[in-house]
């Protein structure tokens, strides 16, 4: 192909979908590590990792095994394993609240725990074990010694991870029940915006497709776009961002975004509490293409069809929003993390579905499914589209 003209024709999929909290009580638990001194986290509650959303809190053992770990409330050890992989040495206490507390990577056990664990390797002949003691056969009071820090597992470097759940095995931001070893001052940062088109009309910078934005931060926590962004119909915005926490290097997950279209709120999703049957939906919570091509990092700051996470309120456009051609318009981006600190993107919206001028250098005849959309691209005017036994025609959307 050389210079003649690429003509693009777009069919709608599939329509857009539209669509509490677990008791917190402060002061009930006390920090495993180090409790009531000032102490730093390696990974935060929410975090996206690769596969899926960090459950708990990483903290730092100050690069060493064998740190005292204490039971983070008076309880009963359910359940216990061992593994080469996943959470290595890693044992889980019932509390009288209902809810339950997890401690992974360890490097052993207490004495007495430690000691029935490796009678059951040696009686069944194996070192990979999962077992659940009667309950009450290992009690612990608040703040006993459970066991010792390590670096078991699928573990990157010596340190604690820490879960609380609650009876239903959710896991819960351990931040929220107020420990105060750990101090965080500081807003989220802001590195890159998307503004993506979101149904087969909408349009950005002129083309059905996906934007990103530079953005700068000017006074306080405030980041601003060099230029306004030219838009129209339905489209949605995704954010690249990460958080800081004081005295560490450290970077970590944003936990709560809200947009807002002109003052009103449109979207907001708060990731404080993770059920691991759906922590697999982190593909679609994401934006899994630009990951794959770019290994860029962006979360979608709206609801995907097929997303069953419970991150997000009931009702609405679940983040899409309507830009109509002529107008000016200001969408506000809030990013808060566990600890309340705020910083806001202002970005400018111009109504705008003028075309831009594509050529063949950049695109070819051929078809591509992005999200619930197809995409033909063609050198002919008229496209026919077979689902079964039915055909459809279209017509270019731009060219």
């Amino acid at each position: 192909m050389t210079r003649s003209m690429v003509i693009i024709f777009l069919l709608a999929l599939m329509a857009p979908q539209v669509q509490g909290q677990d008791f917190v009580q402060k002061d009930y638990y006390i920090f495993p590590i180090k409790p009531g001194q000032r102490n730093y986290l390696s990974g935060s509650m929410g975090e996206l990792r690769s596969n899926h959303f960090h459950a708990g809190l990483d903290i730092k053992t100050g690069g060493q095994t064998g740190w005292p770990v204490y039971a983070a409330a008076s309880g009963y050890v359910y359940r216990v394993k061992v593994s080469s992989y996943g959470y290595g040495r890693v044992l889980y206490m019932q509390h009288p609240n209902g809810q339950r507390t997890v401690y992974a990577h360890l490097q052993r056990f207490a004495p007495e725990l430690e000691k029935w664990v490796l009678e059951q390797q040696y009686a069944l002949e194996t070192f990979e074990i999962e077992l659940f003691p009667e309950p009450g056969q290992f009690s612990f009071g608040q703040g006993n010694e459970i066991a010792k820090a390590g670096n078991t597992g699928s573990s990157a470097g010596p340190h604690l991870h820490f879960e609380i759940r609650d009876s239903n095995d959710v896991a819960l931001n351990p931040l929220l029940f107020g420990f105060g070893e750990v101090q965080d001052n500081i807003a989220p940062v802001v590195n890159r915006l998307a503004l993506k088109a979101m149904d087969k009309n909408a349009r950005v910078d002129g083309r059905f497709g996906r934007q990103e934005v530079n953005v700068y931060r000017t006074a306080g926590n405030v980041y601003r776009s060099g230029n306004k962004v030219a838009a129209c119909g339905w489209v949605a915005l995704e954010v690249q961002g990460t958080d800081r926490a004081n005295g560490t290097s450290n970077t970590y997950g944003v936990n709560r975004v809200v947009v807002e279209l002109n003052g009103q709120e449109v979207y907001s999703h708060n990731i404080e509490q993770v059920p691991f049957e759906t922590t697999r939906f982190i593909n679609v919570f994401k934006d899994y293409g630009t990951w794959l091509q770019t290994r860029k990092t962006f979360q979608r700051c709206y609801r995907e069809d097929g997303n069953q996470l419970p991150f997000y309120e009931d009702g609405g456009n679940q983040g899409w929003f309507y830009i109509p051609e002529g107008t000016e318009n200001q969408v506000k981006l809030r990013l808060y993390d566990s600890y309340g600190n705020q910083s806001q993107v202002l970005l400018a919206v111009q109504g705008d579905c003028s075309a831009q001028t594509t050529t063949s250098a950049t695109l070819e005849p051929g078809y591509e499914v992005r999200d619930n959309l197809l995409l033909l691209r063609s050198e002919n005017s008229l496209a026919e589209v077979f689902t079964g036994i039915f055909k459809q025609q279209l017509l270019p959307a731009w060219q």
